[in-house]
């Protein structure tokens, strides 16, 4: 019960992360659509634009949201829960980056399913499956709770990898898309002012504290620039609302 109360509260972070790539994800199609025979069976470059969008959404998103789950695992489970399971906060740290996998592995998979490649996406989703059961064989009964939390993260972790190689990350990822010194630079702004907040805050309330870290990060995160203009631009090149993709 405690695991599956601390994963739900974890995955809070992939909703709003998924809701996020909702809004791009048309576009990545929308792009793959208009590709020309000339330009070959590899992204072009809008599709890379897009895409180096939607992975700087997923960590500009992630990183602080994970970090916020380690410093206010405590305030979050007063809001969410009753006494009786407030033990349980301890277990969010462990499961603080799972999101993120998550996230990381949804956007790979459908930059492959544009490039019409269902099965590999499907087969190495199976294998990251049957790895996480391994895991857990392992992982459970010596660590309990936290021995499955490890062993989701491990098993994520390495099919956002795998799926990123089959990909090919060097020729879908630019530098200027992705922007990693703003994603660092606004995580670690993150990180510093959650330890304020933590410190100075602690008579502050549940609600407050969080409020506090929700405003920090919103700030943080657009004055890096990790969403921007350019990106609402890139929304209005979405297809139709079915989405489908061509043939």
């Amino acid at each position: 019960a405690e695991y599956t109360l601390g994963m739900n509260v974890a995955m809070m972070v992939f909703v709003v992360g998924a809701s996020l790539l909702d809004l791009t994800i048309p576009s990545l199609y929308a792009a793959r659509n208009r590709r020309t025979a000339e330009e070959g069976p590899g992204p072009t470059p809008e599709m890379r634009r897009v895409f180096g969008a939607m992975m700087r959404h997923v960590w500009g998103v992630g990183l602080p949201a994970g970090a916020a789950l380690c410093f206010f695992h405590r305030d979050i489970f007063r809001i969410v829960s009753g006494p009786a399971f407030r033990d349980a906060s301890s277990l969010l740290p462990w499961m603080a980056f799972i999101p993120l996998a998550f996230l990381s592995v949804t956007a790979v998979s459908r930059a492959l399913l544009a490039l019409d490649r269902p099965r590999l996406v499907g087969g190495a989703t199976l294998a990251a499956a049957l790895l996480n059961l391994g895991l857990d064989f392992i992982a459970v009964p010596r660590g309990g709770a936290i021995g499955a939390a490890l062993a989701t993260l491990a098993s994520m972790a390495a099919l956002a990898v795998a799926l990123g190689w089959a990909l090919g990350w060097r020729a879908w990822l630019r530098r200027d898309d992705l922007r990693p010194g703003a994603i660092a630079a606004a995580t670690a702004i993150c990180v510093a002012g959650f330890a304020a907040i933590d410190r100075a805050g602690a008579g502050w309330g549940a609600w407050l504290r969080l409020l506090a870290a929700g405003g920090l990060t919103v700030a943080a995160l657009l004055g890096g620039r990790i969403f921007s203009a350019r990106d609402v631009l890139a929304l209005r090149n979405a297809p139709n609302p079915e989405g489908e993709l061509d043939a």
